[in-house]
């Protein structure tokens, strides 16, 4: 998921249990709740102590003369099938050697001995219970019972256990993040008890401070594969636990989102954050379904549907709700399903949470289901979608919706679009990535035509580069032409290729139109290109932008070689020696370097990069390229006349403010193109090193646009333009000393 995720984060969570406010565990379920949490201690450190759980037992037993076991967070049944379905190294159940820390007085692994595991021993530090426990165990050979602490267990259990199952356990030991050394030490102890390939199984709450601590402890860079699961508990529950399992020595280390409980397959995170946003999403999804649906104007919840089984590791769906704050008596429409056609995803409208909140108003409906359809996965019909998603749909109705209301299907056209997989390679930079053919409506005709694609699945729902497949027909000589049976010439032949004069981004046609701020030149220029991807934007300066100068050498960086090789091959990315070049590598490395060895060679700078680090603030550009020594290189290498074009996009327009206010101050003039972007501030930055631009900012912007109307006029058949740059440069806007912008007039 993300890559650069933008899902929104804004979403409130959901309100935790009565109990859990201040960190304690609650009971799942149990005959009579109301009596069950007078048994639970005054404050949440007692969870930790011996005395506390001794006492506890008692009480459970004496009260009304009950031995009934009490179940934290869920029984054996809830947990078995994802259970089975997990890699084990043990040769068969009975072979399976398992520890259960914490035990209480749960049936756990008396359940577990029943369903066939036949070496299970059980610590808890309470003597209380482990005496009762004894004398339910006392006919079943292989379940034992021991008195032990967990944070000291027995010095010969080293590699001892293929799995260790806790209930609870971590949760009642750290009470909330003060409690973290202990937590460390348990943890310690469970990876030192567990033999290499055997399997930590923890039920939580997941709490924020529980579930940082599992993925320090358990890194994949220290050979670990950590799997967060979702299930559902026994209807009624009041929360929503996890089953987070920790591998010891996995062939696959990773931290992995399962968010069906009927997954083989779970989602590969990239990062701490997705994961606990896997986990957020999941909490909301849970108490959505057990009707607390009621989510509020301007709010969004955004999770994904899988298919257990596929064979891809993408999920088939990806689902947002949203409400407009129309009551459902007051709506035209009180609940609707928007299937987003195939190749639409991304767009502002489908993809931001403004976007879906303007469709459901504009359309008078009171909660809106947005659904995209997954990558690698294919849909035959309407219908057929319909059909597979009411079940879970039904589940995202308002809880007060009249039970006869019809929620209607929408979407844009006849069918679901068209994606068409191209390819699909990964590197050790980018990770995994697809290339894709899609069915687009032309802006100008109306007509469909074909882009070309490229995505990073780790952020699918950013288009990384994307290009038109125009056609064209290769005419025949008329000698010798034959005609049909009807007397007419026989069509020509067909050929497709990739339109290089045509800029699918609109960001692309920004920083494009930045070039119209410099004077137009009768020798050759010169750019570099930080930032490749398919190669629309170094392929369209190096042989599009006659207007600005009869010839502009580019210099293309990146830093990724395959994504190099994969524009060469589907996009048709063709570099030629000292017209367009790429070299492969650091582009802050790069510029460093011709700070001083082409000093004031090149009319402009272009940086298009993306921060492969999603959890940062900025994710365009990298921090390295913004930090001043870096924009010191960046000045050295350009002319005196010369130009900074910046691709900005931040996560709050408080850190776009902070980044433009830097650069205000290191030239001498600097514009910007404020972009619609989806959940981030974005802009095009557009920096002059040279005192000639420190004029006003309004008799610059007047020169572009005249020369932006000029490169229009002057389109020849060769070097057409597509993109009217002076409509572009409307939008432009002065960037004042505190980083806000205003307009230029």
């Amino acid at each position: 998921m993300a890559g650069r995720q933008d899902a929104q984060r804004g979403v409130m969570p959901p309100r935790p249990p009565r109990g859990a406010e201040d960190g304690r565990a609650v009971p799942l379920m149990d005959p009579n709740p109301e009596e069950a949490l007078k048994l639970l201690p005054q404050t949440h450190q007692q969870f930790a102590t011996r005395t506390y759980w001794d006492q506890f037992f008692n009480k459970l037993r004496e009260k009304d003369g009950r031995d009934g076991a009490f179940e934290w967070y869920g029984a054996w049944s809830d947990f078995a099938g994802q259970v089975e379905r997990m890699p084990s190294k043990a040769a068969s159940r009975d072979a399976t050697d398992v520890l259960v820390v914490g035990c209480g007085n749960s049936t756990l692994s008396e359940d577990m001995y029943a369903s066939g595991f036949r070496k299970v021993t059980s610590i808890d530090f309470s003597e209380v219970v482990i005496d009762e426990m004894r004398a339910r165990a006392s006919d079943k050979p292989g379940l034992e019972y021991k008195v032990m602490d967990f944070l000291a267990m027995d010095d010969a259990w080293n590699d001892q256990f293929d799995m260790v199952f806790d209930k609870g356990a971590l949760d009642a030991l750290m009470t909330d993040a003060s409690a973290a050394d202990q937590g460390a030490k348990m943890l310690a102890e469970i990876e030192r008890v567990l033999r290499p390939g055997g399997t930590y199984l923890c039920v939580t709450l997941a709490q924020e401070h529980i579930l940082e601590l599992l993925m320090e402890k358990f890194e994949p860079s220290r050979g670990f594969a950590l799997e967060i699961r979702a299930f559902d508990p026994e209807a009624g529950s009041l929360i929503a636990p996890f089953l987070i399992c920790a591998r010891k020595a996995a062939d696959e280390p990773g931290m992995y989102v399962f968010s069906d409980g009927s997954q083989t397959k779970g989602e590969l995170a990239s990062s701490r954050e997705d994961v606990e946003s896997a986990v957020d999403d999941r909490r909301l999804v849970y108490h959505m379904q057990r009707n607390i649906q009621n989510m509020g104007q301007g709010l969004r919840a955004r999770f994904a549907l899988w298919d257990a089984s596929s064979s891809t590791n993408l999920p088939r769906f990806l689902v947002s709700v949203v409400d407009s704050g129309r009551s459902l008596k007051d709506a035209a429409i009180a609940c609707a399903v928007f299937l987003v056609p195939q190749g639409r995803e991304h767009e502002w409208t489908f993809a931001s949470a403004e976007g879906q909140m303007q469709v459901a108003k504009s359309n008078g409906i009171g909660r809106l289901i947005v659904v995209s359809l997954g990558r690698s996965h294919s849909f035959a019909s309407i219908e057929a979608v319909q059909t597979e998603l009411s079940p879970s749909m039904t589940q995202l109705y308002p809880s007060d919706l009249d039970a006869t209301t019809k929620v209607p299907y929408m979407t844009l056209g006849p069918d679901l679009g068209t994606r068409k997989p191209v390819a699909k390679t990964s590197s050790e930079a980018s990770g995994d990535f697809m290339v894709e053919d899609v069915e687009v409506t032309d802006e100008s005709t109306g007509k469909t035509v074909t882009h070309r694609r490229l995505v990073f699945l780790q952020a699918s729902d950013v288009i990384q580069s994307e290009a038109r497949i125009a056609k064209r027909r290769a005419q025949k000589s008329a000698k010798g032409k034959k005609k049909n049976a009807k007397g007419k010439k026989n069509a020509s032949s067909v050929s497709y290729f990739i339109d290089k004069s045509y800029l699918a981004f609109e960001f692309h046609r920004a920083m494009v139109s930045g070039l119209c701020f410099l004077k137009p030149k009768d020798s050759p220029a010169r750019a570099v290109v930080v930032g490749l991807g398919g190669g629309a934007l170094a392929s369209y300066v190096a042989t599009q932008c006659g207007w600005f100068a009869p010839e502009v050498k580019v210099q293309a960086v990146e830093l990724d070689a395959e994504v190099v090789e994969t524009a060469k091959t589907w996009f048709d990315f063709a570099p030629k020696e000292g017209a367009l070049d790429v070299l492969v590598g650091d582009g802050s490395a790069w510029l460093a370097d011709a700070a001083t060895s082409t000093p004031g060679a090149y009319e402009a700078v272009f940086l298009d990069v993306d921060a492969k680090d999603l959890t940062q603030p900025v994710l365009f550009p990298p921090r390295a390229f913004l930090e001043e020594s870096a924009i010191e290189n960046v000045k050295r290498v350009l002319t005196e006349e010369g130009m900074l074009i910046l691709n900005l996009a931040c996560k709050s327009a408080e850190k776009q403010k902070s980044i433009l206010s830097d650069l205000r101050k290191q030239f001498v003039q600097t514009l910007c193109i404020p972009l619609q972007a989806i959940g981030d501030a974005n802009c095009i930055v557009l920096a002059f090193k040279g005192a000639s631009n420190e004029g006003k900012a309004e008799d610059l912007c007047a020169a572009a646009l005249e020369r932006a109307k000029a490169a229009v006029a002057g389109a020849t058949e060769e070097r057409p333009v597509h993109h009217d740059f002076a409509e572009v440069l409307d939008d432009v806007r002065v960037v004042k000393e505190d980083g806000t912008f205003a307009p230029t007039d």
